[in-house]
């Protein structure tokens, strides 16, 4: 007989998969730490990834797996982090240039954010509010990792544009410089000369 069909949750009719699982998972703690995650996990991972600029793409979308997967596994309840905590780690991973484009970008989809839920409410003013608390959360993961890759993809988009050279512009000074000043000079002496000739004759 294996050890798991002597525990009580397996000889109970009246006891859940869920109970039988969280029974076995007892005594493999090890097991416990692999399905849920650890902080330690979360601090490696971001101490790898640290200083990503907004040219690394590629890194950036990586990273972003792991961590939403990460957060993922902490966040179950019990959860040991929060998103607003884990919103901070992922902004304190990217490169201070990077972090503070991002966070401006941010800011300002905040305030048209505010504005549209304003005049939602006002729409629907019987309509009861539901959802995450944004005063808490005013930035879910999932959304502030998208808005970070959408950066980064538009900026890589922009450096593959050819850039087409334009002709010199060409300056015309007529006060300074007369195109035809020298004509009019030369002119100018031939008919005086002329005239010389004429009174001299």
């Amino acid at each position: 007989m294996d050890v798991w069909e002597g525990l009580d949750t397996y000889s109970d009719d009246t006891k859940t998969v869920a109970e039988f699982e969280a029974e076995i998972l007892k005594g493999y703690p090890e097991v416990s730490k692999q399905k849920t995650g650890t902080m330690a996990d979360l601090d490696r991972l971001c101490r790898k990834n640290r200083g990503i600029k907004i040219t690394d793409e590629g890194d950036l979308k990586h990273f972003g797996l792991q961590m939403y997967s990460h957060y993922k596994r902490l966040s179950v309840p019990p959860a040991i982090i929060t998103n607003k905590v884990t919103c901070e780690r992922y902004m304190c991973t990217l490169d201070s240039e990077f972090s503070t484009v991002l966070q401006n970008a941010l800011a300002t989809s905040q305030v048209f954010n505010k504005r549209y839920q304003t005049r939602a409410r006002i729409a629907n003013a019987n309509v009861p509010v539901t959802g995450v608390n944004r005063q808490d959360n005013p930035i879910q993961l999932k959304e502030l990792m998208t808005l970070a890759e959408e950066m980064v993809s538009t900026l890589s988009n922009e450096d593959k544009i050819p850039i087409i050279a334009r002709p010199p512009k060409v300056r015309f000074d007529y006060e300074t410089s007369p195109p035809n000043h020298a004509k009019v000079e030369e002119l100018e002496n031939s008919i005086s000369n002329l005239k010389d000739s004429f009174l001299l004759h």
